[in-house]
């Protein structure tokens, strides 16, 4: 994440609703995505990428803006449910204390490069414009 001349830019902020193991058959861009076979089923998919911890956990910005300006940003962490059942996965919730702090840590470290600075408090990330 970074801030552009006072706008915030979001750069793959992850998922927001996963299912595909809850859907039947495929759609047509995932084969080239995940680089599938033609008779591919989404636990296929599941196997591939789904494993990763962190295709699981997301956030929710929410923008304060002053004038034309962001002025702060609060970043909600969301979970999807990776240590849940395969018929609770995808749906996103606030994640918990300790699954929140590591989504604005990794986060907080992509940012840096971008010279943004993100804190954690109160379980939330927090951007701040100086």
């Amino acid at each position: 994440m970074e801030i552009y001349e006072g706008a915030p830019l979001f750069y793959s902020l992850g998922n927001f609703v996963c299912q595909y193991e809850a859907i039947p058959k495929l759609p047509g861009e995932a084969y080239d995505r995940f680089d599938l076979e033609a008779d591919a089923v989404p636990a296929d998919v599941h196997e591939r990428i789904l494993t990763k911890r962190e295709y699981w956990e997301s956030v929710v910005p929410i923008c304060t803006f002053s004038d034309d300006d962001v002025v702060e940003i609060e970043l909600l962490p969301i979970d999807l449910g990776y240590d849940e059942s395969p018929i609770k996965h995808g749906r996103p919730k606030l994640a918990g204390a300790e699954t929140a702090e590591r989504i604005v840590d990794r986060i907080a470290t992509r940012s840096e490069p971008f010279g943004t600075n993100v804190a954690f408090e109160d379980g939330v990330g927090v951007i701040r414009s100086d």
